[in-house]
């Protein structure tokens, strides 16, 4: 049996590749190299980051303005296109986009985030935790951290 997972992962605030990404990166080639799971990752517009995957052998798939209806939509068909095992959001976008995309609640595919560290510097950021932490107790199956 193959497990499909899709990856969702969001870029650093510029738009940089992070410590996320750089674990999603390890993660998918890992699993590409055991040959019983096929990945896919869904990110979310950091530069260079799917021509990296790429060359891993990775599926990926950007998507820009994570918060557009058209990336929500993008995603959703994404998941409806095949068979989908797992979805695992990695940052509070990519949480965000998962729950948008009615991943909350449902049992397939199975949703779990990773957390890769809360930011409270600052009014915006300590909102996006505020969210982020609301969403992560009611959306996934599981949460990482």
């Amino acid at each position: 049996m193959v497990l499909s997972v899709v990856h969702v992962v969001s870029p650093q605030p510029r738009g940089d590749t992070g410590g996320a990404q750089l674990h999603v990166a390890d993660l998918a080639a890992a699993q590409v190299g055991v040959g019983t799971v096929t990945p896919r990752v869904v990110e979310l517009g950091a530069k260079g980051y799917a021509a990296s995957l790429a060359a891993l052998g990775v599926d990926a798939v950007t998507l820009d303005r994570p918060y557009a209806v058209e990336a929500v939509r993008r995603l959703s068909g994404l998941l409806a296109c095949g068979p989908v095992d797992l979805v695992h959001s990695h940052g509070y976008d990519a949480d965000f986009l998962a729950g948008l995309a009615g991943l909350a609640g449902r049992s397939r595919p199975a949703w779990v985030a990773t957390v890769h560290g809360f930011v409270t510097a600052g009014v915006v950021s300590r909102a996006k935790t505020a969210a982020n932490r609301r969403l992560l107790r009611h959306g996934p199956a599981a949460v990482i951290a």
